[in-house]
């Protein structure tokens, strides 16, 4: 399911992907073989605020042998709110914006010609 979910989102079937496993580094060491797809195991909001908003994560992994039902949809429902470069100064959301590039970059690079992903998507 891991690699189903990061080749739509890699190659902007889907906007964002969610996926749980048992700690949800599995899912994520997996998503995260695919261009394009940038995948965050969070554990807790602040994990997944931060990943959306430096990061700009698409895939959300969890895992459920640590995280309770309850605080999962908590980090969902924040990592689903939470947009790219969101609460940062300007100065910080240009640094942000370039890495992403940077990124795209290095993986045309590694993996030949693909879709970069939009800062604002």
């Amino acid at each position: 399911m891991a690699s189903e979910v990061a080749q739509r989102v890699g190659s902007q079937q889907a906007d964002r992907g969610i996926l749980v496993c048992g700690t949800g580094m599995g899912m994520a060491i997996i998503a995260n073989k695919h261009p394009g797809v940038y995948a965050a195991v969070c554990e807790n909001t602040n994990a997944a605020e931060k990943s959306r908003s430096i990061n700009n994560s698409k895939v959300l992994t969890l895992g459920g042998f640590i995280t309770s039902p309850e605080v999962a949809v908590e980090i969902v429902d924040t990592w689903l709110t939470t947009e790219f470069k969101s609460g940062w100064e300007p100065p910080i959301q240009e640094w942000l914006e370039n890495s992403i590039k940077d990124i795209a970059i290095l993986e045309n690079e590694q993996f030949g010609s693909i879709k970069s992903q939009s800062a604002n998507s």
